[in-house]
């Protein structure tokens, strides 16, 4: 009799067990995307202080965040051993902006979460090391000017960097290649390798950098050679690509010109002088009796130089001439013009279009 009433005590209960059960196990803190943990995030994505790197000085940074209910950081407090390093761990603490807020029973809270942040000048040094990404130029060639590139070489190696083995965990590409008249890549192959299929992706990764300025020598675009030792990590892969996600998450917050457009030195305004000073007004132009504008289009290259010139509104064959060769005659190299590449996350040089008048008037 007493087990039958316990067996009916437990089933009216039941339904409130299980909608305890149920609430609590919706009870979540708040959380941000990492591969092992905020620390090791935190680790990861700091810049150790100079100063204190060269000095050998270790430490730790223990930080006290506040995450509202929107997934902010709305206050932090940072106990650290060393000023310096409470600033780094700020930095990084700042770069973190795709918190998950905690949750209970479903519903979205304010709420506090403490983690330290170690600073070990060994295991930076060493994390550094094996994330450089080695340019250097082949020795014997001079040039007035070597070739330009539109982003540091770590961000076009990894924008364009997969895993082609799961049994690898670390490989080393050492790699030649030749930048072209035209700032393409060209010629690359592998000197020295650990991993042949690691041979492979690396070429595969030289074979999509974006274009690159050319170098110059006596005022022309030359080619010029490089060797470039590429390190696959596939830990760092795997850090810098969940820190690309949330970057990419966090652009789609905000409002944002990915382009920065070329531009005349002095402006328009200086770029109208110069032509109003070399434009040539003929008898036999004036005896047309036309007088207007005469537009053309043209494209401003990756080195700033103008080119591929379009008629776009003609007014007289005598005119449409003498306006292109006015343009021809600039020989102020343009800013370059820049894309980022938010897929890839790096910049590259852009080729700018233009349309511009030329008025002929007496």
């Amino acid at each position: 009799m007493i087990n039958r009433l316990l067996l009916l005590l437990v089933w009216c209960m039941f339904p409130f067990l299980s909608f305890y059960a149920q609430k609590n196990h919706d009870n979540f803190p708040p959380r941000y995307p990492t591969l092992k943990g905020i620390t090791d995030y935190a680790v990861w994505q700091l810049v150790y202080p100079d100063s204190l790197l060269r000095a050998d000085i270790a430490g730790e940074a223990v930080c006290t965040l506040r995450i509202d209910s929107l997934g902010s950081v709305s206050g932090k407090r940072i106990e650290a051993t060393h000023p310096l390093f409470a600033k780094a761990a700020g930095d990084v603490i700042d770069g973190m902006r795709e918190w998950e807020p905690a949750k209970k029973a479903g519903k979205s809270m304010d709420s506090t979460i403490v983690f330290r942040i170690p600073f070990d000048p060994d295991i930076y040094s060493d994390r550094v090391w094996r994330q450089q990404q080695v340019l250097e130029p082949c020795r014997g060639q001079t040039v007035d000017s070597e070739p330009a590139f539109p982003d540091d070489i770590r961000s076009l190696v990894m924008g364009n960097m997969s895993w082609p083995d799961d049994n690898v965990d670390k490989a080393v590409a050492i790699c030649r290649f030749t930048v072209d008249e035209q700032g393409r890549i060209g010629n690359a192959r592998v000197i020295k390798g650990t991993h042949p299929v690691f041979d492979k992706e690396a070429l595969r990764i030289l074979s999509n950098f974006p274009r690159l300025i050319p170098a110059r020598k006596k005022g022309n675009n030359v080619p010029f050679d490089y060797f470039l030792t590429m390190r696959f990590w596939r830990e760092d892969l795997e850090h810098y690509l969940l820190y690309r996600e949330c970057a990419q998450e966090d652009l789609k917050k905000i409002s944002w010109e990915p382009y920065r457009y070329s531009s005349y030195p002095g402006g328009t305004t200086a770029l109208t002088q110069f032509i109003n000073s070399h434009l040539k007004i003929t008898p036999e132009m004036k005896a047309t009796g036309k007088q207007g504008r005469v537009i053309y289009s043209f494209d401003v290259d990756i080195d700033g130089s103008m080119k591929n010139f379009k008629l776009v509104r003609g007014l007289d064959p005598l005119m449409d001439a003498e306006a292109l060769r006015v343009l021809q005659l600039v020989d102020e190299k343009w800013s370059t013009g820049y894309y980022f590449n938010s897929k890839k996350w790096y910049r590259e040089f852009y080729v700018n279009q233009f349309t511009i008048p030329i008025i002929f008037s007496w």
